[in-house]
C-alpha cells in the first residue's frame, strides 16, 4: 500500500512512505525530499483521500516521483540484463524528466482517470508515476518489467502488462487510448527489424481521436553528444576495449513534423532538450547532487541554454495530437 505525500507535507519538504509486508512482517520505508518551489513542475499533490473525494487527478511532481521511486522502486531494478538507475538514482538526474512532465500534464491533468499506454515501457518507472496519479496504465516492453509485480501490487485492475511480440503492431482495438507515452522507445523499434514510420501509424490507430502522442529523449541527429560518441567509438574498442554507444537512428526537427504529418498527426509542439548530461551527476556526493542549489543551478544552465543551443542538444521531445 502507498501512502501518498500530502498528510506529511510541510513547506519545503515531502515525506514519500511505503508500506509493504516483507514475510508477514510489516515494513515502512520513507525518504523526505527537500521541495523547493523552484523545482515544482506542477502543483504539490494533495492526499490521495482528498483528491479521490474531489475527483480531480493532479500531476505529480517530478521530485515526488524520484523519491518514490528511490524509495519503493530502484531495488527492484537489479535484475539480470537491466541498467542501473541512473536516470532517476538522485533528483537531479531525475530532473532530465521534467519535459516529460511538462508534456503529460494537458492531458493527464483534467478531472477524470485516462487510459494511457506507456509504449516501451522499460523498467516500469513512468508506468508507476501515472498509475499512482489515479490513471489506467497499459505497458508494453519486449521485456518484463522489474518493477511490473510491484506496480501491480500497489495499482492493482488499474495497471496492465502485455509483453511486445512485434516490433510494430499492437495488441490493442483501434481507439483504446488518451493518451500514448514513448520516453526513449520510438528511435529503437528500428534496431529490432521494425519501422518508426510504421509504429508511428499503429500508434495513431490506437489513439483516441483528440488523444496525444507524447514522445521524448529521441535523440537529434546533431547532438553533440552523438557526434562524441561515434568519433571515440572505434578508438575505445581497439585500445581500451570499451564500448561506447551510440544511436543508429537520428532525427531532428523537420524530419519529425513530416514522419508525424505522414501519419496524421497534428504536431503541437517539437522541442530540444538535455544539453547537460544528467546520469553522471547521480555519482556525485548527496549533499551536492540533491541540494537546491545545485539542482537550480544545473537547470537553469540546461533551460537557458537549451534555445540558444537547441541544434546541438542530445534530446528532442513532441506532442502530436491525433484530429477529432
Amino acid at each position: 500500500m502507498i501512502h501518498r505525500p500530502g498528510e506529511d507535507e510541510t513547506e519545503g519538504r515531502v515525506e514519500c512512505r511505503a508500506v509493504r509486508k516483507l514475510r508477514g512482517t510489516e515494513v515502512v520505508t520513507s525518504r523526505v525530499l527537500p521541495v523547493g518551489p523552484s523545482l515544482h513542475v506542477a502543483l504539490p499533490i494533495p492526499g490521495f483521500k482528498e483528491r479521490r473525494e474531489a475527483a480531480t487527478f493532479l500531476w505529480m511532481n517530478v521530485d515526488v516521483f524520484q523519491g518514490m521511486v528511490a524509495v519503493e522502486g530502484i531495488d527492484n531494478w537489479r535484475r539480470p540484463g537491466w541498467p542501473e538507475s541512473g536516470g532517476l538514482a538522485s533528483i537531479v538526474a531525475a530532473h532530465q524528466y521534467r519535459v516529460v512532465f511538462r508534456l503529460l500534464e494537458p492531458y493527464l491533468d483534467s478531472g477524470a482517470p485516462k487510459d494511457v499506454l506507456d509504449w516501451g515501457c522499460g523498467t516500469g518507472a513512468f508506468s508507476y508515476a501515472i498509475v499512482m496519479e489515479g490513471h489506467n496504465v497499459w505497458g508494453t516492453d519486449p521485456r518484463t518489467p522489474p518493477m511490473m509485480e510491484f506496480i501491480a501490487g500497489a495499482a492493482g485492475p488499474r495497471y496492465h502488462f502485455d509483453l511486445a511480440e512485434d516490433s510494430v503492431l499492437l495488441p490493442y482495438p483501434d481507439s483504446s487510448f488518451d493518451v500514448v507515452l514513448s520516453n526513449g522507445c520510438l528511435e529503437h523499434v528500428g534496431e529490432t527489424g521494425g519501422s518508426d514510420v510504421r509504429s508511428l501509424e499503429e500508434i495513431y490507430r490506437v489513439l483516441r481521436p483528440g488523444g496525444a502522442f507524447v514522445c521524448s529523449h529521441l535523440p537529434n541527429r546533431h547532438s553533440y553528444i552523438e557526434a562524441i560518441a561515434r568519433a571515440i567509438k572505434k578508438p575505445a574498442k581497439r585500445h581500451f576495449g570499451r564500448f561506447v554507444y551510440s544511436h543508429e537512428f537520428l532525427y531532428t526537427p523537420e524530419e519529425i513534423r513530416t514522419m508525424a504529418g505522414n501519419a496524421g498527426y497534428t504536431v503541437t509542439s517539437v522541442e530540444a532538450y538535455g544539453l547537460i548530461p544528467r546520469n553522471p551527476l547521480s555519482s556525485l556526493p548527496s549533499s551536492i547532487r540533491d541540494s537546491e542549489w545545485f539542482i537550480r543551478c544545473i537547470d537553469g544552465i540546461d533551460d537557458g541554454l537549451a534555445h540558444p543551443l537547441r541544434l546541438v542538444c542530445p534530446n528532442l521531445a513532441w506532442v502530436g495530437v491525433k484530429p477529432r
